[in-house]
């Protein structure tokens, strides 16, 4: 039996490990945050939509063109990636407020690997060449 996954496969692994991460790790927060069920309602479904689309964007994009070389123009670029940038900047901005430790956490961890990354693009262009 070959072990492979398609484009729907990949998308849905995607889709469901962020929505998961999010319903149940976030939710609690959310809904401190926010205050009533209305709110946190909307808030929960316009953040399954952008997380689908994100998911849906990078699954469609790496299942046409598998062999072109990356950075790919996003579905509906250049209003759909400003939006979604937009929104994540505001949600770490409020958690830059209102939990401090963990996004210090986060953005230290995000400062270790910008070094690695570096180093390991250099390789690969090393060895391309």
């Amino acid at each position: 039996m070959k072990k492979s996954l398609n484009l729907f496969d990949t998308t849905l692994l995607v889709a469901g490990s962020m929505i998961g991460s999010g319903i149940f790790i976030v939710s609690s927060e959310i809904a401190r945050s926010v205050g009533s069920s209305g709110w946190f309602l909307l808030v929960w479904i316009i953040s399954g939509m952008i997380t689908l689309f994100a998911a849906l964007s990078y699954g469609e994009l790496a299942g046409m063109m598998p062999q072109v070389k990356r950075p790919y123009k996003a579905f509906g670029y250049p209003i759909i990636p400003a939006v979604y940038i937009i929104l994540t900047s505001l949600i770490c901005l409020d958690l830059l407020v209102y939990k401090t430790f963990n996004i210090g956490m986060g953005l230290v961890i995000i400062a270790i690997g910008i070094p690695v990354y570096f180093l390991f693009k250099q390789k690969n262009n090393v060895s391309e060449n």
